[in-house]
């Protein structure tokens, strides 16, 4: 509703009207008094703020059709109910996630390499009410990543809706500089593990209304970055496997997303960050004009997650403030 539409004593009137007779419905009056200037009593003034929006709406109370219509908005938007497997999920981009998984109404367990780290982020998740649990797991490895599912689905109920690929790494070098045990390790654990994973998540989406998984990639599998060839050949691969899992896994009810950041303020970056010069490069190439919060990543995972996207799959999105789309409008300010 525009502000002048507020401003003319008609109109204004008739919202006084709809906002008092639905708390005279609530209170168990029939006439509420109404000034002729269209102003409320002081007993309406204090209105809850429930019948307050559903006058906004035009729902009455005891509307079945306007509840009917809440109720459906709200499982469109919630994820109660739902269970979430985030890997490295104790800090950055994942801790974000879990954060938003679980303020949504999902059941969440996350995994960190670091014991202290995860013992003190599921203390504090417990202390804000979040629903939370998680075990020490090095996602390169096999063996942890069974073990990791294993104890995920049980800590879950025996189920398991929403498996998000986070966890990732990079090693910044010449790509002539490379040695095999930089390449086992940027690839076990930025595809081989995401791709294990979702194998093995594989039974448990199959058998949920509405199994979601997403990928956590990056620009670099997009665009050429200085950020190492190496990290974004694996980034590219998890791309690519988002389209054909999207397609292979859709007879079976699964969507297959991924989302891909560029530059956001996380530790994995947090040391390139400190160079102002580079920095000052990185957001002049922003439309936006400014390097990314993990909340900024979150949300999209999150919505992804949700039944409202319920008809997306097989997309790579990009967080990015618009830099992939910028040809070239320079921006130095």
């Amino acid at each position: 509703m525009k502000k002048s539409d507020l401003s003319q004593p008609s109109r204004r009137g008739r919202l006084a009207t709809a906002v008092a007779m639905a708390m005279a419905g609530l209170q168990g009056h029939t006439n509420p008094t109404i000034s002729k200037a269209g102003r409320l009593p002081m007993s309406l003034k204090r209105a809850p703020r429930e019948a307050l929006a559903m006058a906004m709406r035009g729902d009455s109370p005891g509307d079945e059709e306007g509840a009917k219509r809440r109720d459906f908005s709200k499982g469109r938007w919630s994820l109660e109910g739902k269970t979430a497997l985030v890997t490295g999920g104790t800090r950055g981009i994942g801790r974000a996630v879990v954060e938003e998984l679980a303020s949504l109404g999902a059941m969440a367990y996350t995994c960190s390499r670091n014991a202290g780290e995860l013992t003190a982020s599921l203390e504090e998740w417990a202390e804000k009410g979040l629903r939370v649990s998680g075990s020490v797991c090095d996602i390169s490895s096999y063996e942890q990543r069974v073990e990791l599912m294993e104890r995920a689905t049980s800590a879950l109920g025996g189920k398991l809706d929403i498996l998000v690929n986070n966890a990732g790494t990079n090693v910044r070098k010449a790509t002539t500089d490379f040695t095999p045990d930089d390449v086992s390790l940027v690839m076990a654990t930025n595809f081989e593990a995401p791709f294990h994973l979702s194998q093995l998540a594989h039974p448990h989406l199959s058998t949920s209304p509405g199994g979601t998984i997403v990928f956590v990639s990056s620009v670099a599998g997009l665009v050429a970055l200085c950020s190492g060839s190496l990290a974004s050949a694996s980034k590219a691969a998890l791309n690519q496997l988002t389209r054909n899992l999207a397609c292979e896994w859709a007879p079976h009810g699964v969507r297959v997303n991924a989302v891909a950041p560029w530059y956001t303020r996380t530790s994995l970056v947090e040391k390139v960050l400190e160079d102002a010069v580079f920095t000052k490069l990185i957001v002049d190439r922003i439309p936006l004009h400014r390097i990314a919060e993990p909340a900024d990543v979150a949300a999209v995972v999150a919505f992804l997650c949700l039944p409202a996207a319920a008809y997306i799959t097989g997309q790579v999105v990009a967080i990015d403030g618009g830099m992939t789309v910028n040809g070239f409008y320079p921006r130095s300010d």
